[in-house]
């Protein structure tokens, strides 16, 4: 069984919502309840709300590299990114493990052959759930004092 990860360790400051709903909020923080996850949120210069979403709807959990980390949830009916939720990258996997046992996901923790595989390319994003999402990048070694390192070229 995976461990609740630290709370702490995530400082998050965008959500956006894309699907049945559109929304682009500032994010204020992230916590992992037993059967949710919460995120704290403003809307307006005065107005905030709360979203929620249970385990047992998400459909897919997964990490989106781009300098510092964006992991999204996808349910049925909308996907949630959270962006720039931390630096660092054991903390933002052990987030997305949690939320996936939670939710009765399938982990990519078991296969080290295909997370050291995923960390190996260039691609601008990357999906835990098998697939690695490439625009063209080619495979490249990647030396880990590089890693979460971008250039801002394509």
């Amino acid at each position: 069984m995976t461990d609740k990860p630290d709370e702490d360790a995530f400082e998050p400051n965008r959500v956006r919502i894309s699907g049945e709903t559109e929304a682009d909020m500032v994010a204020l923080s992230l916590s992992l309840d037993s059967d949710t996850i919460t995120i704290d949120t403003r809307t307006g210069t005065v107005s905030s709300e709360q979203l929620t979403l249970p385990y047992d709807r998400l459909e897919s959990v997964h990490i989106v590299r781009e300098g510092t980390y964006t992991v999204v949830f996808e349910t049925d009916r909308c996907e949630y990114a959270v962006t720039n939720l931390a630096a660092d990258r054991a903390a933002v996997r052990e987030l997305v493990d949690y939320a996936r046992q939670q939710g009765g996901l399938r982990t990519e923790r078991g296969s080290s052959d295909s997370t050291a595989e995923s960390q190996a390319t260039d691609a601008p994003t990357e999906r835990d759930d098998g697939e690695t999402e490439q625009e063209a990048a080619p495979k490249t070694e990647l030396d880990e004092w590089t890693w979460g390192e971008t250039s801002g070229t394509d």
